[in-house]
């Protein structure tokens, strides 16, 4: 192809030529499009120097490599400097950016059905993402595949200029000694070509040495094993020699640590912070024992951490601190332990803690799971005679049903883990950030040398990084150790100061609030505000924690929400006559007229989330699914589509068969690749096994546990309602329940969020359905599809946090499932328990448990199944279901924009509809205080996490005291 019609010219004093093909061109553009043209054209320069070299060094040519790959790889290997930070991440190397956003576009580009895209199966993109990731290793880049190696020192030729040694595999200290002379193999008039028709832009020395300062102070994870830190060193965070020793320090003392990083697992208990500038990282530098395997020939397997992953003692403790509230488990199970350390015989580890909040989340999480806040009061107090109710179950059969409910979600989600987690690594952003929070509890250096450690001890992946821990120049091991172990000292007496004062404040308020009701309700807009409207605030702390745990953009739409439903349609009903009762009467009301818009919300939030997460793996692999099995069928007829192809690189034009890549000597320094995700004869490695078997849940107890738990939970819902439901739709609602759990885990695991209402709700619109309306049961039926449907995903996703933390912290699996299970069945009997004396202390519809859950249940029930909607409702719940079914499918297709967060989430909106002002003004309040310290103040958010525990669990605390007070009727002050 002649240049004209290219954009890669051919240059005739070099004598190379492109091979041009359509994904190479439309990568150009994507290339030109995201990065600056300095960045660009370095990209080009760098493969033609490949060319180049390739045909010069005989070993490379030797090798024949794939110069389609290479060149492709080139034009996209640094998409990692990328002006367009959202396609970034922000604790990754560059390089990894880079190679993930490659496979990215190659894989779209499939999709799309772009052409000569069936050439590009998953062998040839893995080669791409090698090539990028390894790029500019030093150490390792010149004797990995031929693609890797070619790649590599046409990029570093752009840097060397054509001073680029003869000898790239060559020692080191020899080319130091006798640096190579100009042309010494890409010729002077070879460079000044090439750079003719891709000229600098910016990329001389002071545009270079921007560049790679940036490196410095963004991903200082990035200038290890290159020429990358050198820059960090010699000019500082600015190319202007700010944070010049500051950089140095943590660049000199971080070096080991972090290479011996890169020879563990590729993230399970790696390291769990993402890296800023100032941050040291501490890794353990224990010494490893062996691997072991179950059979000769199996790969290595990952070893786990130092500590015990089952205990009593940490069962026990998580089942006291699930009685309290999930969001404070970590900490208050770290301050028990940690204030008992003399008196235990076996010190208290990270591993430990995972199952402390394991079980305190299983256990805690029960109220919600089983129904008691939302479907039990509903079928108790608001299903009416017509609908077979009022329901009132006895202590044992709410224990029946609880324990019914509390099972197949948590087995369920075993199978998942090794999808979502090991395969997908989906950061589930909570589960993240409880690693976080257990290594800045847990923080520790390597306190004695790796000869004087146990050899029997088990390895640790744990990188317990101290929260703003300073950097300190080496003065000797000993002083920094001290260091280390006194900041950590402070780091810890800080945290457990202020959840104690946080706890203190937030009780105090909370015993107040029984003696002084009003407190409940300030009317700060003036009294015909919070008499006629009910704008009020609840200056609730645990209100204000949770808002500050959501965050300033759920918030904010909370407050949207109710600044629409409660300032706009709750007036405009109550005046226009369509809701002519009290305002706050769910029947004639306002407060129930506007319910109905929050459910077209929900419902249409719901619709577009769910139906987007079941349909995307389709939409984005579908085509290519397809092309897939055409070439087989056009290979193999029928015999080939059902012939099992093993994973790993697939043989393409110039390839060794794969069979002979780990025979292949590395004494040329160009040795292949392996696929660290390929099969090896029948058994898959670091994708599957992240763990030692014995420390796996085996496919025995998952396939028995599934059954028992489905068998037991249709079961339980027979003795409690008896003929009332029929058996068939209690089966469909398990099953149902499953497929939903997983479309659950997956918006988890991406966005932090268990769309759990919406499933349910998607469960009751399914069931309306089968169930004729007829049946005078109708109601009752479909508020229990839709009670297992979110029992299912709300305790799967639960766990599926839970694994997330253990899988980063090194933690058993098996011993997390066990705690979850434990936790679960002590909390789906207290949750019964509690429930119960809640309802014979409290008025319930009341002033203090207004139950706004339970009317949205029933709403939701009597709306699918039929039963009509107050005047005019239809109408706006239309219009609004509408508008937020753009909205939402504008915040699917715009993650990851700066205006993402502008735009209203339909569940925060319609929460902050349906709830009273006064419970969405004090998150409202928490969330500002988030957006204040982490952005206006740019601190780290560790002590907003305490913050917010503290006052969690200071009024969870106390308010049990309150249920006393209440229960012994001791008067109101």
């Amino acid at each position: 192809m002649s240049s004209s019609s290219s954009p890669f010219p051919d240059l005739p004093i070099s004598g190379v030529s492109f091979p041009h093909s359509p994904i190479t061109i439309a990568a150009l553009a994507y290339t030109k499009e995201h990065t600056t043209e300095a960045v660009y054209n370095h990209c080009v320069r760098a493969a033609y120097f490949a060319l180049i070299l390739v045909k010069k060094l005989e070993p490379l040519a030797a090798k024949n490599p794939d110069l389609e790959t290479v060149v492709l790889a080139c034009v996209l290997h640094d998409m990692g400097w990328s002006f367009n930070k959202e396609l970034l991440s922000t604790f990754k190397r560059f390089e990894i950016d880079g190679a993930d956003i490659a496979r990215a576009f190659i894989e779209g580009y499939k999709g799309r059905g772009g052409e000569g895209a069936e050439k590009w199966d998953e062998g040839r993109i893995q080669k791409i993402w090698d090539v990028i990731a390894l790029h500019s290793l030093l150490s390792i880049a010149p004797f990995a595949s031929a693609e890797v190696a070619t790649a590599h020192l046409g990029i570093i030729s752009d840097f060397a200029g054509p001073r680029f040694p003869p000898n790239p595999w060559g020692d080191p200290s020899e080319l130091i000694a006798n640096p190579p002379t100009p042309g010494a193999l890409i010729t002077v008039e070879e460079f000044k070509e090439v750079l003719g028709a891709f000229p600098y832009a910016g990329f001389g020395a002071e545009g270079c040495k921007e560049i790679l300062c940036g490196l410095c102070r963004d991903k200082p994870v990035s200038t290890f094993d290159n020429f990358v830190g050198g820059f960090g060193r010699d000019f500082g965070l600015d190319g202007k020699g700010t944070g010049k020793e500051e950089f140095t320090t943590y660049h000199s003392s971080t070096r080991s640590r972090h290479t011996a990083a890169l020879a563990m697992a590729p993230d399970r208990g790696l390291t769990v912070l993402e890296p800023q500038p100032e941050d040291d990282f501490e890794v353990e530098t224990e010494e490893m024992r062996s691997p072991t395997s179950s059979r000769a020939g199996d790969p290595p397997v990952k070893f786990l951490p130092e500590g015990r992953h089952f205990t009593i003692r940490g069962v026990v403790v998580g089942l006291l601190v699930g009685l309290v509230i999930v969001f404070s488990n970590i900490l208050l199970g770290f301050g028990i332990f940690r204030t008992l350390s003399r008196h235990l015989s076996f010190p208290f580890t990270p591993v430990e803690n995972v199952l402390v909040q394991s079980v305190a989340g299983g256990m805690a999480i029960m109220p919600l799971g089983c129904g008691f806040v939302g479907v039990l009061p509903a079928m108790e107090y608001l299903l009416e005679a017509p609908e077979q109710g009022p329901i009132r179950l006895s202590m044992g059969k709410l224990i029946i049903w609880s324990l019914g409910l509390c099972y197949f979600g948590v087995v369920f989600a075993v199978p998942l883990r090794r999808q979502v987690i090991i395969r997908e690594q989906l950061k589930f952003p909570s589960g993240f950030s409880t690693a976080v929070l257990i290594g800045v509890l847990h923080g520790k250096g390597s306190t004695q040398s790796s000869g004087a450690l146990d050899s029997s001890k088990a390895a640790t992946f744990g990188s317990l990084a101290l929260e703003n821990q300073p950097l300190y120049e080496s003065e000797g091991a000993n002083d920094e150790e001290d260091r280390t172990a006194s900041a950590k000292k402070q780091s810890w007496a800080g945290n457990i100061k202020l959840l104690l004062i946080t706890f203190g404040i937030s009780g105090i308020y909370t015993l107040c609030t029984f003696f002084f009701p009003t407190l409940r309700n300030l009317p700060i807009f003036g009294t015909v505000a919070a008499e006629t409207w009910l704008w009020t605030l609840n200056p609730s702390l645990a209100y204000v924690g949770q808002g500050i745990i959501m965050g300033p953009a759920t918030t904010i739409h909370m407050l949207l929400g109710a600044i629409i439903g409660w300032g706009i349609l709750s007036p405009l009903a109550k005046n226009r006559g369509w809701a002519p009762g009290p305002v706050s009467d769910w029947k004639s009301g306002s407060k129930g007229w506007i319910v109905w818009t929050s459910l077209a919300i929900m419902l249409a939030d719901a619709v577009i989330s769910l139906g987007y997460i079941a349909l995307r793996p389709v939409v984005e692999r579908g085509p290519a699914l397809l092309g897939a099995l055409k070439q087989r069928y056009t290979c193999g007829g029928l015999q080939g589509l059902f012939r099992r192809h093993p994973t790993g690189y697939a043989a393409v034009a110039g390839d060794e068969a794969s069979t002979s890549r780990h025979s292949t000597s590395s004494a040329d320094g160009l040795s292949g690749l392996s696929n660290p995700s390929g099969a090896q004869g029948d058994r898959r490695v670091w994708d599957h096994d992240d763990a030692p078997p014995e420390q796996l849940v085996g496919n025995k107890t998952v396939g028995i546990g599934l059954v028992l738990s489905v068998i037991f939970c249709v079961a339980s819902i027979h003795i409690t309602f008896g003929d009332l439901v029929p058996l068939y739709g209690t089966i469909i609602a398990v099953f149902m329940a499953m497929v939903l759990s997983i479309m659950g885990v997956r918006a988890l695991g991406e966005t932090d969020l268990n769309p759990v209402s919406g499933i349910s709700k998607i469960a009751q619109l399914f069931f309306a359905l089968i169930i004729p309306q007829s049946n005078k049961a109708s109601v009752l039926i479909n508020l229990i599809a839709g009670a297992v449907s979110e029992a299912g995903a709300l305790q799967a996703g639960d766990l599926m946090q839970d694994l997330k933390t253990g899988h980063l912290l090194g933690a058993a699996p098996k011993a997390q499932f066990w705690g979850q299970i434990i936790g679960a069945t002590v909390g789906a009997v207290v949750s019964a328990w509690i429930y119960r004396l809640y309802t014979a202390v409290y008025e319930v519809p009341g002033e203090i448990f207004e139950v706004p859950t339970a009317y949205v249940w029933i709403f939701t029930a009597r709306l699918v199944t039929g039963k009509g909607l107050p005047y005019m409702a239809r109408e706006f719940a239309m219009g609004a279901a509408i508008i937020f079914a753009v909205f939402t499918i504008l915040r699917t297709k715009g993650a990851g924009k700066k205006w993402h967060a502008y735009i209203p989430g339909g569940i925060a909106v319609a929460v902050g509809m349906y709830n009273v002002p006064s419970f969405t003004l004090a998150r409202t309040i928490g969330g500002l205080m988030n957006w204040y310290w982490r952005v206006r103040l740019g601190k780290d958010d560790t002590p907003l996490i305490v913050l917010a525990s503290g006052f969690i669990l200071g009024e969870g605390f106390l308010s049990i005291v309150n249920l006393i007070l209440q229960s012994a009727q001791v008067p109101h002050l």
